[in-house]
């Protein structure tokens, strides 16, 4: 559907990787690789939308239409990276969505969920509907507003309750001055929080994705300091000590920090060059 940034597909038995346009098909053995601040979207042929997010890494390990018969299976491996997934929203049977990753594997019916994974461990997150998440008999369902973690040759750890909506202190909508800060309110039991600025509401056009570690003695501020003039949309979310996160905080705000309002000039006899 999407691909924006640097976004990269190795078709099935090709040695290079090349391009991936907006709406360019892809297809089973296909490899599709993000860069720094790229996403892309994934619609498949049973309506499912797949996220990519920056710096990930995706198989497809097939997508087929069973002959004769009205299902379809979809199965893909997150080898690196995260993604967020919006599988079988009408709840229609006969339909298979399951994620790979080198720890874990999740079964979907019927629901939007996220996962981040890497060599070592694989963090689930439900937001909606089930989630069958582990390895082998080693499975645990996931319900909404729940998440689990995987490490590669264990089971996975018990359902715990995803960390609360951050929010805002003093947010203003409109903006005057840079750099622009944010302030985070606390939250206990969250290690960081998560931000990604993007100049667009679907979050195609990143401009900016970081991590601000979460501190009960200081304030958690969030600060952009080179911004052009223009409307920004900021995603936030929690992230707890296990590496799971909540739900997002999504709010906007117009920058009009330029020119500079001018400094006024202190002569010597102390008036300023207004008087």
């Amino acid at each position: 559907m999407v691909a924006s940034g640097n976004v990269l597909v190795n078709r099935f038995r090709q040695s290079a990787f090349d391009r991936l346009r907006d709406s360019a098909v892809v297809s089973e053995g296909d490899l599709i690789k993000t860069g720094d601040k790229s996403v892309t979207r994934l619609k498949f042929e049973e309506d499912s939308v797949l996220l990519l997010q920056s710096n990930s890494l995706l198989s497809i390990q097939s997508s087929r239409k069973v002959i004769q018969s009205p299902a379809i299976k979809v199965r893909v491996k997150l080898l690196e990276g995260r993604a967020e997934n919006a599988a079988n929203q009408k709840h229609e049977k006969n339909r298979s969505f399951e994620v790979q990753t080198p720890s874990a594997v999740a079964v979907v019916r019927g629901t939007e969920f996220r996962f981040n994974a890497n060599d070592v461990v694989t963090a689930e997150e439900t937001l909606s509907g089930v989630v069958d998440f582990g390895v082998d008999a080693a499975l645990v369902s996931v319900v909404k507003d729940y998440g689990s973690t995987a490490k590669q040759g264990q089971p996975p750890t018990p359902p715990s309750s995803l960390p609360n909506m951050p929010s805002l202190v003093g947010f203003k909508e409109n903006i005057e001055y840079l750099p622009v800060e944010l302030e985070i309110a606390p939250q206990q039991e969250v290690k960081a929080f998560v931000a990604k600025l993007a100049t667009d509401e679907a979050f195609n056009t990143l401009v900016y994705e970081g991590v601000v570690p979460a501190s009960g003695a200081h304030k958690n501020l969030l600060a952009f300091k080179a911004l052009h003039d223009g409307q920004y949309f900021l995603k936030l979310r929690a992230k707890d000590k296990l590496g799971l996160e909540g739900r997002d905080a999504n709010v906007s705000f117009n920058l009009d920090a330029y020119p500079y309002p001018p400094e006024p000039i202190i002569a010597e006899n102390g008036l300023t060059g207004d008087e």
